[in-house]
């Protein structure tokens, strides 16, 4: 372990092109992330943290100032694919998922109200910090936002491109529909999330911890995947008064196919 810690700083140091990316650029290592980069640049000094920085690849969008930065679906996928080896999170056409025996899913209702579904976009935006302070990136995946009402669509299309303006991004949201948010930007994820559920598009929020993801459904009901039994407690704690539903066979087989809470609970009908 010594070793690839070693070898890791090293690579982080110098960067992927064999050159150090910063003269003030260091790395540490800490329990709650595998690795700190804390980038100086003068007069801004910036902090990211998170296990979803690659020793070999840098995501230029991660050591952007940028607030939130909008990413093509391919990107989304490559970005996925690079952090998979410390995620555990998989990528494909179908959906985001662990194969992970420990994972398992927690399913919720829909907010009922406006107020609901701010109070519901604040909650997925903040899961996994314990506040503002300790969030340190995510990404928002819109995958679906065309379900048929188009009078409707046109309204939430707007909304959203309107605040991706604001960002600097003018592509049409088909076109880059993934969306990373720095360290610190937990407000502006939540402003992005609250149209998810307004017009009930289809969604992943994934934090940048990488050991839970969050799934927005055009179903009406909205999902928690956790890697393993330490995150699922902490995040049915956090949810407790959502009453949320545990071991919902149809989210374990879509998002957690070999989890063992999904075979339990087969041999057990």
């Amino acid at each position: 372990m010594r070793n690839y810690i070693s070898e890791t700083q090293h690579r982080l140091n110098m960067g992927p092109s064999g050159r150090r990316v910063n003269d003030a650029c260091e790395v540490t290592f800490s329990e709650t992330s595998l690795w700190q980069v804390v980038v100086s640049q003068n007069p801004v000094l910036r902090e990211l943290t998170g296990p979803f920085i690659d020793p070999n690849i840098y995501d230029d969008f991660m050591l952007s100032e940028t607030t939130m930065t909008a990413l093509t679906e391919e990107e989304a996928r490559q970005f996925f694919a690079r952090n998979e080896w410390n995620t555990g999170i998989k990528a494909d056409e179908r959906a985001l998922r662990y194969d992970d025996p420990e994972a398992n899913a927690l399913y919720l209702k829909f907010p009922e109200t406006p107020l609901r579904a701010t109070y519901f976009s604040r909650l997925a935006s903040m899961l996994g910090a314990e506040d503002e302070s300790m969030f340190y990136g995510a990404l928002l995946w819109i995958k679906l936002s065309d379900i048929g009402s188009p009078q409707l669509e046109k309204t939430g299309w707007s909304m959203v491109e309107m605040m991706r303006r604001g960002f600097g991004e003018n592509r049409p949201l088909e076109i880059a529909p993934a969306h990373w948010f720095r360290n610190g930007a937990v407000v502006e994820l939540a402003a992005f999330i609250l149209p998810c559920f307004v017009f009930g598009w289809d969604a992943y929020i994934v934090p940048s911890r990488g050991d839970l993801f969050i799934h927005i459904s055009h179903d009406e009901y909205w999902a928690v995947m956790t890697k393993n039994a330490k995150t699922h407690e902490e995040v049915l704690s956090v949810l407790e008064d959502l009453e949320p539903e545990q071991e919902t066979q149809h989210l374990l087989h879509k998002f957690c196919p070999s989890s063992r809470h999904l075979h339990s609970n087969r041999d057990s009908k």
